[in-house]
Parts: C-alpha cells; structure tokens; sequence
C-alpha cells in the first residue's frame, strides 16, 4: 500500500500470483513491472494513471480447453494487438453487437424456451475476425479467443502475456448496443479492463443496463446437433449466470460464480432496455477493483439468507440446472433489477415463476418463514424419466434453522428437502407452477394427505388398456375425476354425479403412458397413478 510508486531503471517489480499492490496515485515505470497470472494492481484515484516508460507484463493463463473451443477476454494493457498477445492464437473474434439477431425459436414446438434468454444468433453475422495488427477493441470490450494454435491441438492450458501500452486505469465508459425489445437483441461482449479483480457487485448496482453478466465456462464441445445457425454449435448449457446478489453455475456443470472477477475475464449481457433512450453506457471505475480474489476459483462471502436448488435428470448424468434464491434487504417481492435474472433456454431448466417471469436467481425481502415461492421446470428429454429436485447448498442463519418444503400440486405431497430429495416422472414440457417452496409445515395448499380416504379408493386393472375401474365404498360423495398427463396437461375431466360404488373410465383413446388421476371428493382431493400399456 503506497501514496505513489517510482520503479527505477534496471530495476524489475515482479507482483506474484496471491499478492498485490494497492497505489494511491500514480505508477512510473522506468524499468520492468511483471504482474503474474493471480497478481493485482490496483489503483485508487479515478485520475491516477501509469507511465509506462520501461516494460509492463501482465501474464494470463487459460483454463484448460480443447482446441475447438474459446475463452472470453479482455485486455488490461491499453495499446494490444492481435499479433502481439494472440499471435499464437489461431482464432480471434469481434463481437459487433448490432447485428445479433437471436436464433429464432418456435414457441410451438418448443414451449420450453419461452421467457429464456437466448444468446444464439441467426446467422452468425455478428461475429468480425481480427486479423494481423489489428488493435484490440477498447478497454473493457471483450473478444472471444480460440488459443490453441490449430484445429487439432491437444486440449491444454495456454500462457498469454500483455506487453503493449500501460495498465488501463481509472473511468472507463463503454456504448452500449441497444436493439429491444426488452433484452432480447441487447448482448453486449464486455470484459474486466484492468490488471485486478473487480466486485461484481458493486459494477453491476453502478450500472443501470446492467442487471447480470453472463459467463461462458467451455464445458463441452460445439456440435451440429445444437440448435443454430451454424454446423457446429455452442451450448447454452455452458453460461453460469452472476447478478448482484448470488451466481448460479451452467447446466453441465462448474461453479457457482462468485462476487469477484479476475483480470482479464470477458462476460457477456443483455443490456436493459428500459436505458436506450438515454443511451446508457456501461462504466468502469477505479472504486470497484479489489485486490485479492484475482484467480479462477470464485468465492463470495455473505450476510444474506441464500438458498442454491437443483434439478437434474436421469437421462444425462451430470447435467445440473440450478436455481438460487437470495433474501436481502435489497430486494422486494417485486422484480428488481440486479437482483432477479431471468432463465437461460437450457434443454433442462428450473426456475421460479414471478407473476410469469421465470427466474433463474431470484432476489427476495429478508428472510421470513412465512414467504412462498412458486418453482417450475422444463425440459427437452423426450422419454419418461426421473427428475430430481434437491438442495445444493444454503446459507445464512436463518435458512439454516427453517425447514424447506416442497409442495407438489399435481400429486399433492409435501417433501422437506432437507432431510430427502424429491423424484418425479416427467417428459419434454414445461410446467411453470407445480411447486411451492415454503419455510413453515403447512398442508399441501388445499390438497389433503388423503388418509383412510386414500385407502378406500382403488383402480383396476391398472396398468390399464381400453378401461380402468374406479372403486370406492366410503362414506364421502365423490365429485370428478380429473386425468392429466406427466407435464400437467389436462386430459380429460370425468364427472362422477351419479358414482355408486364404482364407475368404468374409458382410456382406449390415451396414447401409452403414465397418467395421473385426480379424484375428487366433496371434502378432498387425492392422486393416483395410471399406466396405460
């Protein structure tokens, strides 16, 4: 920690992985500064600068990735080029945000992406190749940068050294693109600007366009088999989301994003409309960097009630969809910017449903037992298989010490997810409000346990092909049956007014399958099981 610092001629300054220096004013450099991988310089004042009358390096290192695959970055040096730090890198892109276009989607078809983000463009035509001595784009616009020198490179982890200019410092504004409507044609390619981590947090309450980031964390290989434009795909299965509040990781998998960003790190948004009259920009300063937590395993503290649930499937081992939910004095019931972020079109997806916005973070009031949240999922899997919905992680004192219960509505059940997770059937569809989340033991909102009325109802034969029996001899006047399908689409609605004991159902036009039977009493409800084979 220092006022100023002079580094002489011939002398050489070497900030290593872990360690930093955090400088009121200005840096002179008359020899040579080497900041590492993990090392931070920070400056403090908005107008502190460095002169760079020697050599400055600022070394990075990739993850370890495939050939085929690419790394979201940005410089901390003002004057790069691409034959300079990427001159080894066999691939490097532009992002021109104006001409994204996302790919477009039948809603029909596929219900299951409704209200997501979608960041696969048409036709490709967003993307610029940087070539030779181009300059990289401004501080604090990103790139996407394939670092392996071929096609068939073996998947490695690649050093890449910034040389060119002097460490960006200080106020740094970026124009954003706004194209509407909402956020859907507004992605933007930013990327942290200085040699330093910032806050996430703190960037995104000092932005208004900017309500999450959006990270991609090369997990899997492009394929001709994802939907876009192109031959060979990007998953958005990949990108982990971030918003002021708490991260979420991508569906295939990874780590949560924390409240930091190391050096170098490209992220993408979808810029808030509500700015483009004003023509908002995307602003960087010296008061959001930080200088520890430079390094690519993201941690995060907290003092917020946060509650991490996951949905994963039978059908693709290691596929994890992630929804979070933060109680912070920040945030209302209401949606608010920064602290509620809507899903990603993933093939599986879990979500909370705010008066028909599916969230993938949601941000709430302080935490309070007496608060409900509605849950619901989709996915693309084709074929009968089990789903399971289970806590990844908590913190916070007080959800520490509450239960949390998930009312199934269309079975009516009620799981304490803390002692056991919950499994289900369940095919291609979404259905945005079959569960409730609660901190408190309450019934099945409306729906009973059933009991000795449970008991006394019986189906035959069941699995079933033309017809199922419905038998009961109990003290209680049933009202309907009401048939439905594992998505929770309404099949057909029986009335059972003149039911005497028993009543033959008619089930030769149900396709084969499993069916869930709503049997309804004048005093309860109760859900059984049918298989048509």
């Amino acid at each position: 920690n220092a006022c100023e610092l002079t580094i002489d001629a011939m002398a050489t300054f070497t900030v290593t992985d872990g360690n930093f220096i955090n400088i009121q004013n200005d840096i002179t450099v008359n020899g040579t500064l080497t900041v590492d991988h993990q090392g931070s310089v920070v400056q403090v004042e908005e107008d502190a600068v460095t002169t760079n009358n020697g050599s400055i390096t600022v070394s990075k290192t990739t993850p370890s990735i495939i050939a085929r695959n690419y790394v979201a970055m940005s410089s901390p040096m003002s004057a790069e080029t691409r034959d300079g730090v990427y001159a080894n890198s066999r691939a490097v892109f532009n992002i021109i945000p104006s001409n994204f276009v996302p790919f477009t989607i039948d809603f029909d078809t596929f219900p299951e992406f409704e209200f997501a983000e979608n960041f696969l463009d048409d036709d490709n035509d967003f993307l610029s190749q940087s070539l030779g001595s181009d300059p990289l784009p401004t501080p604090g616009i990103g790139q996407l940068v394939f670092p392996s020198p071929s096609h068939d490179s073996p998947m490695a982890a690649y050093d890449l050294d910034y040389t060119q200019g002097t460490l960006n410092s200080g106020t740094i504004s970026i124009p954003i693109n706004y194209n509407g409507p909402a956020t859907i044609n507004n992605y933007n390619l930013l990327g942290n600007p200085y040699a330093s981590a910032i806050d996430v947090e703190a960037f995104i309450n000092a932005n208004d366009a900017v309500n999450q980031v959006y990270y991609w964390e090369h997990l899997t290989d492009p394929s001709a088999a994802l939907p876009g434009f192109g031959t060979s795909n990007f998953s958005m299965n990949d990108i982990s989301i971030r918003n002021a509040l708490l991260g979420i990781p991508a569906v295939n998998g990874g780590t949560a994003p924390g409240q930091f960003m190391a050096s170098g790190q490209g992220f993408g948004i979808k810029a808030d409309q509500a700015q483009a009259m004003a023509n908002t920009p995307v602003v960087f300063t010296n008061s959001i960097r930080v200088t520890g937590n430079n390094d690519d395993f993201r941690t995060q503290t907290t003092t917020v009630d946060k509650l991490w649930l996951n949905l994963t499937t039978s059908a693709f081992e290691g596929a994890v969809s992630q929804t979070a939910i933060g109680f912070t004095p920040n945030a209302t019931p209401g949606f608010d910017p920064g602290y509620d972020s809507p899903r990603l079109g993933t093939f599986l997806s879990l979500f909370t449903n705010l008066d028909g916005q599916y969230l993938a973070i949601q941000g709430r009031e302080v935490f309070d037992t007496s608060i409900e949240l509605t849950l619901g999922y989709s996915t693309t899997v084709e074929t009968e298989e089990t789903h399971t919905i289970s806590i990844d992680h908590l913190e916070g004192i007080g959800i520490e010490n509450a239960p949390v219960f998930l009312i199934d509505h269309l079975l009516g059940t009620t799981t304490n997810l803390k002692e056991q997770a919950y499994s289900f059937i369940a095919v291609r569809g979404i259905q945005s409000e079959r569960f409730t989340v609660v901190f408190e033991e309450r019934d099945a909102l409306g729906i009973s346990d059933g009991g000795s009325f449970r008991e006394s109802v019986t189906l035959y034969p069941n699995p079933a092909t033309n017809q199922v029996t419905l038998s009961y001899q109990g003290a209680q006047q049933l009202q309907q049956v009401i048939i439905t399908n594992v998505n929770g689409k309404h099949i057909k609605t029986i009335s059972l007014a003149n039911f005497n004991n028993s009543q033959s159902i008619q089930t030769s036009e149900l396709a084969k399958g499993m069916y869930f039977m709503q049997i309804q009493s004048n005093s309860e409800t109760i859900v059984q099981k049918l298989i048509i084979k």
